[in-house]
């Protein structure tokens, strides 16, 4: 993970706090001290939920992983910078996946700016047909087919069927209309469901 540090998207806090908070603080109340300008909440926010961050941002990338440490500090840079918003309508955590959520798109946006990619899901199905029964040989197959995934089809699908985000809320994510978001579901799960059958597998074989 990269090396930098919560601490320096924020100016203005007092440095004479203690280094640490009391551990298992809940997220409200790590937000109320952090919006105060503690600077130990705003490092218990991110130390509570870098983990989480990394790993919707890998999902969401697929197989440009190069870009995650970019899209996860971008997107810590910009929840700290706009702490003072926060109202808890949602989970903080809610609210901090749609910053990265948004951060990963305009990534994505930028790159497809500069380097064409256009990868067939053909290809997540060229590898020879696995023992069904080998569950690392299952998981590689539908990591390549996510991969090979248009990037606004593999985001709802992630954030639906992995993050377990309701449709309203990937909407609002991704900025578009709760019928579009519905609609990119249903056509990613039958590519999905088009590169188990050819490498194999039925969609029963996914847990």
């Amino acid at each position: 993970m990269s090396v930098w540090r919560p601490e320096t998207v924020y100016r203005g806090v007092q440095h004479d706090q203690p280094e640490r908070l009391a551990r298992n603080l809940p997220d409200r109340v790590l937000v109320i001290r952090a919006q105060r300008g503690e600077v130990a909440a705003f490092r218990e926010l991110y130390e509570h939920h870098v983990e989480a961050a990394y790993r919707l941002a890998s999902r969401l990338l697929g197989d440009r992983t190069d870009l995650t440490d970019d899209a996860v500090q971008e997107a810590f840079v910009k929840a700290f910078s706009a702490l003072d918003g926060f109202r808890g309508d949602s989970s903080f955590r809610t609210w901090l996946h749609r910053v990265v959520t948004r951060c990963v798109v305009d990534l994505q946006r930028r790159e497809s700016g500069r380097s064409a990619r256009d990868v067939e899901l053909e290809q997540a199905a060229s590898v020879p047909a696995p023992d069904v029964g080998d569950a690392r040989e299952l998981s590689h197959v539908v990591a390549r087919a996510l991969d090979a995934m248009p990037d606004a089809l593999r985001a709802v699908l992630v954030l639906y069927d992995i993050e377990g985000y309701a449709h309203r809320e990937i909407a609002t994510m991704l900025r578009i209309p709760e019928g579009t978001a519905r609609r990119r579901l249903t056509e990613a799960r039958a590519r999905l469901r088009d590169v188990l059958g050819r490498a194999g597998y039925t969609h029963r074989d996914v847990r």
